[in-house]
Formats: structure tokens, sequence, C-alpha cells
């Protein structure tokens, strides 16, 4: 069966359509900014979220399954331990 716009989900409230692997990076953003970020493997993620100063990254611990629900513009490989992260786009 082909893909059919007329049953996608309000664009607002759908997570997301397309996944990518993410490399950590002390120096660049992620292109484009994915809606959110999957946590494959336990443990600490240093990221910045999109509208926040470059100055204000945030670290949190995340278990495996985790979603982290915020907009992200980079995940810092600095500070961050957990593993098999992915983009939700």
């Amino acid at each position: 069966m082909p893909y059919e716009t007329g049953k996608d989900a309000t664009p607002s409230l759908a997570l997301g359509e397309i996944g990518r692997a993410i490399t950590p990076n002390d120096n660049n953003d992620i292109v484009p900014y994915p809606r959110s970020v999957y946590v494959g493997v336990a443990g600490d993620v240093r990221f910045l979220p999109a509208k926040n100063a470059d100055s204000a990254p945030l670290t949190l611990p995340f278990a495996a399954g985790a979603i982290i629900p915020w907009k992200v513009r980079r995940v810092y490989s600095t500070g961050t331990t957990a593993t098999s992260l992915a983009a939700i786009d």
C-alpha cells in the first residue's frame, strides 16, 4: 500500500518519521536539529537544547530506551556516557 499523507498525525503531535545515528561531538551541531533524541544504552547525556545559549548545555541521566524530549542542537562527547543515540526527525 502506498504512503498516504491523509493518514499522517497532526505534524505538531507526530513524534518522528526519520531516524539517524548521532555521534556526539563537542564542536559541531546536529543538522538539521532533531525533534528529540533516543538513548539506546543508559548513561549521562550532555546536550544543548536548540534555543539554549551556547553556554547553557544540560547534563542529565537517561535510562536505556529513553527519549530526550527537547529539540537538540548538539550532543557533546565530553560528559556523555550514554551510547547508541539516534535523532528522531
